[in-house]
């Protein structure tokens, strides 16, 4: 296993060029992969390692174990300034088959200045399902200067010509993580660009706290069905400045029912500044709106509420189409019982014996007490004393009792 791994403007490649029947691994399992064991591994400026199919059967996978930190930083420089780095699984415009999946293990993976995890298909095929599983932070952040935002990709361009009821290769982004950041553009976004009827995939996170500051969690198509994201939230779900959660279908505009969102924050919070244009959405254009589903704790949810339509104005949550019927959109909130633990008091008042050991001599006056407000004694500690405080001269018996020691 390497301990340091730095691949700087360079790529490593795996790829099907020639026309003909994919070459087959033994004991008949199709297997071309590329795979790294290392502590960390560095892609800079441009640097990339791909798995693609350019002519028929499938391409291979990409496999990244690191004990440590994955940092994929940047584009390319002087005439690769479009090529942005990052790990990339596709299917080319004139191939046939399916793209590899992309499997990545570490402590922390860092995309930065529009670096890219990417499955992609723009030939005959699906794009492959990205699964990433991060111990402690994944921290996605910046747009390059190639237009390319950061972040993890499933994307069929507008060449591609997905499978259709394939439904175990569509393009699915699948992370677990301690915490997810998405930051300055970076996306987590699976789309369909095609104007074929086809699908998005779909996006699963999981991680006890997920923060977009200018981030999105995107599903998208031109034509079909939106994709359906799935957030499991343990803590604090935080949106600010413009963060997107949506599956939107139909950009064309074109047909497809919008996807469907699910977030389980029922053991966590979800807040969004309320004038900042943070969105929760799953709409359509023609086709029928989708169904968002929040399960909060209990007043949970902050800033952000459900609405018919959206705007640029607030924080909202719809589920909306321009010209079908509407989606759904329901939040789950447990049902509690205030009064649940509580111990039932008696109707009635109970009666106190009062001792008889304590009587008034003959000659003596009668204990007297007075209410003369709080004295000196403030509300509670934090508070100044009160300005009404009352004086009241000493009780007669008191007198007496005071003369007698004396």
């Amino acid at each position: 296993m390497l301990k340091r791994s730095i691949i700087d403007g360079g790529s490593a490649f795996i790829g099907v060029r020639e026309t003909g029947n994919i070459i087959e691994a033994s004991n008949d399992k199709r297997d071309r992969r590329i795979e790294i064991s290392t502590g960390s591994l560095y892609l800079n400026n441009g640097a990339q390692l791909s798995a693609s199919t350019l002519g028929k059967g499938d391409s291979g996978r990409v496999v990244i174990n690191a004990q440590d930190m994955i940092s994929i930083d940047g584009v390319g420089r002087g005439n690769k300034l479009t090529e942005s780095s990052g790990v990339f699984s596709a299917v080319e415009s004139q191939a046939e088959g399916n793209g590899g999946n992309i499997e990545i293990t570490a402590s922390s993976i860092s995309l930065k200045n529009g670096a890219q995890i990417r499955a992609s298909t723009a030939g005959s095929g699906n794009p492959g399902t990205v699964v990433i599983n991060a111990q402690n932070q994944l921290f996605f952040d910046g747009i390059a200067s190639n237009g390319q935002p950061s972040g993890v990709i499933s994307l069929v361009e507008a060449t591609g010509k997905p499978i259709t009821g394939q439904q175990t290769a569509r393009g699915n982004i699948k992370i677990n993580a301690r915490s997810l950041s998405l930051t300055n553009g970076a996306e987590v976004n699976v789309s369909s660009l095609t104007s074929q009827p086809g699908f998005a995939g779909n996006i699963d996170i999981t991680s006890p706290s997920i923060r977009l500051d200018r981030g999105g969690i995107k599903s998208q198509t031109t034509s079909g069905d939106g994709g359906n994201i799935t957030l499991k939230v343990q803590d604090l779900l935080f949106m600010r400045h413009d963060s997107q959660i949506s599956t939107t279908a139909g950009l064309a505009p074109s047909g497809g029912d919008g996807g469907n969102i699910t977030i389980d924050a029922s053991k966590g919070f979800i807040v969004a500044v309320p004038y900042e244009n943070n969105d929760i959405t799953a709409n359509a254009y023609t086709g029928n709106g989708g169904r968002v589903t929040i399960k909060p704790k209990p007043e949970g949810i902050f800033g952000i509420e459900e609405r018919k339509r959206e705007t640029k104005f607030t924080s909202d949550i719809t589920a909306s189409s321009q010209l079908g019927i509407d989606g759904v959109v329901e939040i789950a909130v447990p049902d509690v019982d205030p009064s649940q633990g509580l111990t039932q008091l008696p109707d009635t008042p109970r009666t106190v014996a009062v001792n008889d050991g304590c009587q008034v001599s003959a000659g003596q006056e009668a204990v007297q007490f007075f209410d003369i407000g709080r004295g000196g004694t403030p509300p509670s500690p934090d508070d100044l004393l009160s300005v009404d405080t009352s004086l009241m001269e000493w009780s007669p018996f008191l007198l007496k009792r005071l003369t007698a020691i004396n």
